[in-house]
Order: structure tokens, then C-alpha cells, then sequence
């Protein structure tokens, strides 16, 4: 969820002292890189949401030419079908004369993307519905008027918004329990929130909050659906520098992740006792000019990313955990454009799926591409909780596709490839497999192009999942 902060330009620094760490195992299966878009002036603030196979993406393109006539800016979508191997073209929501930049969020079959609109005699947040996994889109609603939303959220099946109004700049939280038809105020002059995950029964939060002498990064917990909140704890280093760009991921294990901008570097902090206590802030840079951070986290996994610009130069960083956030991976370089900014970030099982702008011709363009997380080798993680087949990497693929899955107990298990007229190609094993986490190679190369399913099947448990061949 992206603040609008780099929207509005603002530089943002703090301090932090910690020593980054390194793992062992930290080759990341990069896909090629996407042009989704290219085709605004100014391209910002992209969002990512991924449900399954589907990748859905929306950020905003502002036309600075004379003429004002570049027919897709605007608040802008696109999705994938595949995994994120190829996108459908850009549609557009709404003009830049009409709208703001968005944020989006997904649950099901169902997407939300909602912004500040002016529309007619409406100015306030709208929000827009696809039941179809973003095919098709509902017309702009109106939520609230006077007030712009900063961050959009699910719990289940219910929609949340947090918003800011225009006259008083106070932060409220809306829900809506029947995809956004009708609407209840949750609170209002709430504690200002900049990112929520959400546990059984629990909200996590993280914001802006005021230290001894400057805006530090706040925790807070609300138990009932984020009426009310516990006051926020500061767990950044409180000294005379702010420190901003909070966020905060969730593992399978209710273990809390976050990470912040503090002095132009990286900072990260987990508790794994649910909020109860924080552990040592380390940080995951070394180098100033830090100005923007994602994060999440699944499984195993806590991937960070940030922007840094250093002068008129403009790269991305990403570091890997793949042991709970024990230990990271050195610092991957996902963009190659001279002036890549702004990452957004969504991990879906072992894959990690990253937006990005960058420079294309005179403008700018929205970048997409996703890696194939390693598994930590070392046998330090316990055995997975439950039996899972991963999605296959690369995808497309024309030669070996490298299959990942869970063995929670000792069990026989076996991959299975068929064709899309049911029939079966290849086989690997019945094997036996102790518990653990496994990634299986399988030659491909000589099946013709097309689409595969392939099946997991050990007893009392089977699954299926999609690949694509290209030769």
C-alpha cells in the first residue's frame, strides 16, 4: 500500500545503526523484465495485488504534454492471467483530470481499486469493482466525499479504506461488508496508519507517530475489526532524524516484519510473540538515499524493496530472507533502466512479483517481472505444516521446469503432466519424500508449445496447477 508521499516529491530521512547480515542459497530465478506501459508522460505510484495466477496491477500516468491529450493516462489497470507471464493491454479508469492515484486490493474473485475523484459536483474517494478478477469493472462509486483514501485493505471478504479528510487532515477507517455498496465508519481521528496486515482476529498496524524530538514509526493492535487501537509503541530508534515510509508484513507463523526509511537507509525490525515484544533493528542497507520500502512476507520468506537515488541516479534493491528474516541475502539488482523507482512488491508462495517505473524514450513506463524465490537448503527451518504444490519456474518455460513443493510427513508423492485434452505426458516418480520443502527439476523441452497442468498426488492429498510451454 503506497503512500503519497513520493507522489507529492517528499525526500524522507532517518538514522539507524545495526550491521546488515547475509545467507548462503541466494540465486533468485529472474524472469525477463515487461514493459507493461509506456504510453503517459509521468508514470507513478504502481500497486501490485496478486490472487493465484492473476497479477493485477494499477498505478497512475500524469500527461504533461502542451497538449494534454494522451489518451491513457490517468488511473490505470492492467492484469495477468499467467503467472505474470504476459499482460493484457492497459485500461484506463479515469483521466488525470479526474482522478488521483489508487490503491488496490483483491480477495477472491474480487478487485478493488479505490482514489480521490472529481467527478462532476463529487470530490472525495471513489472506488471501482471488478467480480471477474479485473475482465471487467464497475463504474466510479462514491464512498466519501471531502476525504482522498490512503490505504485500502481485506479482511475476508470485507473491504477496508483508510482516508484522510481534506478540511481537517484527520485519518479515518471505513468498511464495507457487501463489496462496497454500502459503507460504516469505522473510526475517525484515528492515530494516522501507513500499512495493516491482518491475523486471526487481530489488526497490525504501522504509522507515523511523534518520538521525544521527531516523527518515529508506530505499532498499534486493534482487536475489533480496527475500531479501536492499542496506542501506538515506537519501534524505531527515537534520536533527531524522522523516520518514515513505515511497513509491515505477516508470515504463516504470525511473525510481524517491519521496515522503514531512517537516515536514506533501510531499517527492519520482527517480533514473533505477535506484537508482544520487538527484537534488535538491524538494518538491510549500508548506503544513503534510501527514500521508499516494500515489504512483505510468506512462509519462509521476507523479501524487502526500495528505491534509492543518489544525485540523478535512480535504482531499485531487493534483499531476500528465506529462513523467517534470520538472515538476507545480499542486495539483488532486478532493474536495469537508468532511472528505476519506486518498487511495489507482492510474494505469492516462492514467487516474488515486483513492479517498478522506469525510463523509456522522453517518458516513463511501468516495469514488471517476477523471481523464483531459494529455498534455505541448510535444514535449519521446521518441516512445512501442511502438504503444498508451488507454481513452476520459469513459466513460460521451453526446456526444464523447476516444480516446488511441501512434504509436511514422510509420504510417497508423485508429479504428473498432462495436456489440455487430459492427457498424460510425464510422470516423475512415485517417490519417497521425507518432510520438507522440495523443488523438483522437470525436462519439458520436448513437449510442443501449449498449456500443461501438473499434479501433485501423494495419499489423502492431490492439486493441480497451470504451466506454459514456448519452444
Amino acid at each position: 500500500m503506497k503512500s503519497r508521499n513520493i507522489f507529492l516529491g517528499l525526500i524522507l530521512c532517518a538514522a539507524a545503526v545495526a550491521p546488515g547480515f547475509a545467507q548462503e542459497g541466494c540465486e533468485i530465478g529472474w524472469s525477463a523484465p515487461i514493459l507493461i506501459s509506456s504510453d503517459s508522460s509521468v508514470s507513478t505510484l504502481p500497486e501490485i495485488a496478486v490472487g493465484g495466477e492473476i497479477i493485477h496491477l494499477t498505478w497512475f500516468g500524469l500527461d504533461t504534454t502542451a497538449s494534454g491529450t494522451l489518451s491513457q493516462s490517468g488511473l490505470r489497470y492492467a492484469r495477468s492471467t499467467d503467472g505474470g507471464g504476459s499482460f493484457a493491454p492497459p485500461v484506463r479508469l479515469l483521466s488525470p483530470f479526474e482522478s488521483l492515484p489508487g490503491h488496490i486490493a483483491s480477495t477472491g474473485h474480487r478487485v478493488y481499486i479505490t482514489a480521490g475523484a472529481i467527478l462532476d459536483t463529487f470530490f472525495g474517494t471513489v472506488l471501482f469493482v471488478s467480480d471477474d478478477d479485473g475482465g471487467t469493472w464497475s463504474p466510479p462509486l462514491g464512498v466519501l466525499s471531502a476525504a482522498y483514501p490512503e490505504l485500502c485493505f481485506t479482511s475476508g471478504q470485507d473491504l477496508y479504506i483508510g482516508y484522510r479528510e481534506v478540511e481537517s487532515s484527520e485519518f479515518g477507517l471505513m468498511r464495507s461488508t457487501n463489496g462496497g455498496v454500502t459503507w460504516t465508519t469505522v473510526g475517525r481521528r484515528l492515530a494516522e496508519i501507513s500499512d495493516v496486515v491482518v491475523s486471526t482476529g487481530l489488526f497490525h498496524a504501522v504509522g507515523p507517530t511523534p518520538g521525544a524530538s521527531q516523527t518515529e514509526v508506530g505499532y498499534s493492535v486493534s482487536a475489533d475489526s480496527g475500531t479501536s487501537w492499542f496506542s501506538p509503541v515506537i519501534i524505531s530508534p527515537e534520536d533527531q532524524v524522522r523516520s518514515s515510509y513505515p511497513r509491515i508484513a505477516l508470515n504463516d507463523r504470525n511473525h510481524l516484519f517491519s521496515s522503514w526509511i531512517d537516515t536514506g537507509a533501510v531499517v527492519f525490525r520482527v517480533t514473533r510473540n505477535g506484537g508482544v515484544s520487538w527484537g534488535a533493528w538491524s538494518r538491510l542497507s549500508n548506503e544513503p538515499g534510501s527514500v521508499s520500502v516494500e515489504l512483505d512476507a510468506k512462509d519462509e520468506f521476507v523479501v524487502a524493496a526500495w528505491g534509492r537515488e543518489i544525485g540523478n541516479t535512480r535504482e531499485i534493491r531487493v534483499r531476500v530472507s528465506n529462513d523467517r528474516g534470520v538472515n538476507f541475502c545480499p542486495a539483488a539488482f532486478p532493474a536495469d533502466g537508468p532511472a528505476a523507482r519506486e518498487p511495489a512488491l507482492a510474494l505469492a508462495d516462492s514467487t516474488m512479483h515486483l513492479a517498478w517505473v522506469d525510463e523509456v524514450g522522453r517518458g516513463s513506463g511501468i516495469y514488471y517481472r517476477n523471481g523464483f524465490l531459494p529455498r534455505d537448503t541448510s535444514g535449519g527451518n521446521l518441516p512445512p505444516g501442511s502438504f503444498a504444490l508451488k507454481p513452476s519456474y520459469p513459466n513460460p518455460t521451453n526446456g526444464f521446469a523447476y516444480i516446488g513443493f511441501d512434504i509436511p510427513v514422510a509420504a510417497d508423492a508423485a508429479l504428473t503432466i498432462y495436456n489440455v485434452l487430459g492427457e498424460l505426458v510425464l510422470t516423475i516418480g512415485p517417490k519417497f519424500y521425507g518432510p520438507g520443502r522440495y523443488l523438483e527439476p522437470v525436462d519439458v523441452g520436448g513437449l510442443p508449445s501449449g498449456v500443461y497442468f501438473y499434479r501433485l498426488i501423494t495419499p489423502g492429498f492431490a492439486t493441480a496447477r497451470k504451466m506454459v510451454v514456448l519452444r
